[in-house]
C-alpha cells in the first residue's frame, strides 16, 4: 500500500491567491497567527452563499495535496450529522484547484474569542471559567459519542473561547469513527503528546469517549495550574494523570474528585461525559 504525503506549499499560499481561486465563493480572506499546520492551512474568510442566504464568517481549511481524502471526506460527514451548540458547526466542503494541485477544503463557523492556548500564556484560570470549559467540551465529547467518534485530540489548541464565556471544540481532523475501518496503520496512533490516554498512547483500536474524557482532564488540570502538569511528557502519563491535591489548588472537594476520577489508568473508571457536564454546571 502506497502512504500519501500531505505536501506543504511553498512558498505558502497567500490570501489573494486561494481568494482568486474561489471566484467569488470565499472573499476577504486573512490568515491566522500559526495558520499552516500538518495537514493544511487555515483563512478566515466570507462565505458569499447567494441572495436568499445571509453572509457568515468562517475559518476556511485548505488541505495540502496528498492529504488522506477519506479522513477528511469522515469529518466532512460526522460534522454534516451532528448537532450541538460547543461543536464547531459546519459550513461547507469541497474540492478547489491551486497551482495546478486538487486540494480539499472545509469550511466551518467562525469562532469569534480566542484559542485557549494563547489565554493559557497569560496565567491560570479561575474555577468558574475552567469548570465552563469542562462543561461545555464534555457536552461536545458526549454528542461525538452518540455518533460512536472519538475526537483523538482534544488539546488547547482545539479549543475556542467564545466572547459569551463558553467554550467550543473544533477540528475533527484526527477523529476515530469506530463505525468504520480505521485509517491508522496497526500500531500507530494519532493524537498529541502529554494529552493522550494511556490506552490511545499504546495504540488501542477500540478507544471510546473515555480517552477523550481523559485528555480533557489534561486540558482542565492545565487551565487551573496556567502549565502543563506533566510538562508535556506523555511516559508521565503511562500509569494514569496525576492527582489535582498535588499542585497546591484551593478547590472545591466534589471538583477535585470529579477532575481526578477523569484521570485514572482504566477506562471504565472515568465519568461518562454527561456526568462531567452535569458535575462541573454546579462550579461554572
Amino acid at each position: 500500500m502506497v502512504k500519501l504525503v500531505a505536501l506543504k506549499f511553498i512558498p505558502t499560499l497567500a490570501p489573494t491567491e486561494v481568494e482568486k481561486a474561489f471566484a467569488g465563493s470565499f472573499t476577504g480572506l486573512t490568515s491566522f497567527p500559526g495558520c499552516a499546520g500538518g495537514q493544511g492551512i487555515v483563512f478566515k474568510a466570507t462565505a458569499n452563499t447567494g441572495s436568499q442566504q445571509p453572509v457568515i464568517t468562517v475559518a476556511l481549511k485548505i488541505y495540502y495535496p496528498g492529504s488522506l481524502v477519506e479522513r477528511t471526506r469522515r469529518e466532512v460527514q460526522a460534522l454534516s450529522r451532528l448537532k450541538c451548540e460547543t461543536l464547531v458547526k459546519l459550513c461547507g466542503a469541497g474540492h478547489i484547484t491551486l497551482r495546478g494541485q486538487k486540494c480539499m477544503y472545509v469550511a466551518t463557523e467562525f469562532v469569534d474569542g480566542e484559542v485557549l492556548l494563547n489565554r493559557l500564556t497569560r496565567g491560570p484560570l479561575p474555577l468558574g471559567q475552567t469548570a465552563r470549559i469542562g462543561r461545555d467540551v464534555a457536552l461536545a465529547i458526549h454528542t461525538l459519542w452518540q455518533e460512536r467518534v472519538v475526537h483523538r485530540d482534544i488539546k488547547p489548541q482545539n479549543i475556542m473561547l467564545t466572547k459569551g464565556g463558553g467554550a467550543v471544540l473544533i477540528d475533527l481532523g484526527v477523529a476515530r469513527h469506530l463505525a468504520l475501518g480505521p485509517l491508522t496503520t496497526l500500531g500507530k496512533t494519532w493524537g498529541t503528546e502529554g494529552y493522550m490516554s494511556p490506552e490511545q498512547a499504546n495504540a488501542l483500536r477500540q478507544l471510546s469517549c473515555k480517552s477523550d474524557v481523559f485528555a480533557l482532564g489534561i486540558v482542565l488540570l492545565e487551565s487551573l495550574v496556567g502549565a502543563h502538569p506533566t510538562g508535556y511528557s506523555q511516559l508521565a502519563l503511562s500509569g494514569g494523570g496525576p492527582l489535582t491535591s498535588g499542585f497546591g489548588l484551593a478547590l472545591p472537594p466534589d471538583f477535585v474528585s470529579r477532575l481526578d476520577s477523569m484521570l485514572v489508568l482504566t477506562p471504565h473508571g472515568r465519568p461518562n461525559p454527561d456526568q462531567i457536564a452535569t458535575s462541573f454546571s454546579n462550579h461554572c
